[in-house]
């Protein structure tokens, strides 16, 4: 009888380890297709948002929460693009993607793209326009806070190492104490280090408020 009962504890066990091990299985599946859709998010290439393309509908708002995009390649936003919607980026890291306009960013007809406090945009490069962002017919607000690691920092681009801006009629790019480097964590750009708004080149630092409007003029 005891040999019995040992030998059905035995075929129980074994069960039981062959259940866990299935799940352990499964489960470590599910996180290596994570993993692979995390990697193919943070270093992809394409024409338009190395990572995300986003075509909204009017009145639509793409919201970016705590991303890390690294290393995408694209035409037009090396990690994202998007078009008509407004944007809410809260946090983040956005660093060391390319493009040929918008090192990590280029919007177009957005009626709001807001990077809040937390988000880093940083080593960046944009070839010809925006190395963080390009922004074409698009309102935009950056939101900065001088005891948190965030802002736009060490971008370059052949026009606004930080940002290339293009407003429409009675559109605006204002930034709120926001960070845009300075000495080794400057943005670099043949025409305007920092901002460049249709014809006008301005550099700024740490903890800079500001507005630039479609009349070529940041104050």
């Amino acid at each position: 009888m005891a040999d019995v009962l040992a030998q059905l504890f035995v075929d129980v066990t074994a069960r039981g380890m062959q259940r866990a091990m299935a799940d352990i299985r499964s489960l470590t599946g599910e996180m290596q297709k994570a993993k692979t859709a995390a990697e193919a998010l943070s270093k992809s290439t394409s024409g338009n948002g190395g990572g995300i393309a986003a075509y909204g509908a009017e009145g639509s708002t793409l919201s970016l929460l705590d991303l890390l995009m690294e290393e995408g390649d694209a035409a037009s936003g090396g990690a994202v693009y998007a078009s008509t919607a407004s944007i809410a980026v809260d946090g983040g890291s956005y660093v060391r993607n390319e493009a040929t306009d918008g090192g990590a960013f280029l919007v177009e007809n957005s009626p709001l793209t807001a990077f809040g406090v937390g988000a880093r945009v940083e080593d960046n490069i944009a070839y010809f326009r925006g190395g963080g962002l390009y922004a074409l017919s698009s309102s935009v607000t950056v939101t900065g806070d001088e005891t948190t690691l965030d802002g736009f920092r060490r971008n370059a681009s052949e026009f606004g190492g930080a940002i290339c801006y293009e407003p429409g009629e009675g559109q605006t790019l204002t930034a709120y104490t926001a960070d845009f480097g300075e000495e080794e964590d400057d943005n670099e750009a043949a025409n305007g280090r920092d901002v460049f708004v249709l014809s006008f080149e301005a550099g700024f630092g740490d903890g800079e408020s500001f507005t630039c409007d479609d009349t070529e003029r940041c104050y």
